[in-house]
């Protein structure tokens, strides 16, 4: 007879799959030194069925991942769409000191894109962190059904 680790039921030597809860039997340092059988499938008492009560965890974190990842970009790039005249005069003058009039050169426009750019990126990242973490919560939770 051996003990089960995870659910404590005591089980048959010639089974090496408790039919309880699914978990393998301890083998190496602290296993019993009697051979050990394997039992035909007919043996078993009932299937193995996980338990995925809490298979949802980190669902709600990807979500709200997902909608953070998606909305505060959007936002942004509205913001920069809207007020582009007022940053680029802004970025103008404080880049060359001196007061915007009505032209702008070229790459003081591309800068703008470009720095508009970095900041989209920038606001997708605490979305993403909360995505990323919500897929971690998950995996963790995976990662305990098979101890």
């Amino acid at each position: 007879m051996w003990q089960c680790i995870k659910c404590g039921q005591n089980n048959d030597d010639r089974v090496n799959i408790c039919p309880h809860c699914g978990a393998a039997r301890s083998v190496g340092r602290f296993a019993s030194t009697q051979g050990v059988q394997t039992a035909p499938a007919s043996s078993v008492s009932a299937p193995y069925t996980p338990d995925l009560e809490h298979a949802k965890d980190g669902k709600l974190y990807r979500l709200i991942g997902l909608i953070l990842a998606i909305l505060l970009p959007a936002v942004t790039l509205v913001l920069a769409i809207v007020k582009h005249d007022a940053f680029l005069s802004s970025l103008y003058e404080w880049l060359l000191g001196s007061d915007a009039a009505d032209s702008v050169p070229f790459w003081c426009h591309a800068l703008y894109v470009i720095l508009s750019i970095a900041v989209l990126l920038i606001a997708a990242l605490p979305g993403l962190w909360t995505f990323g973490l919500g897929k971690a919560l998950k995996r963790l939770h995976r990662m305990e059904e098979l101890l």
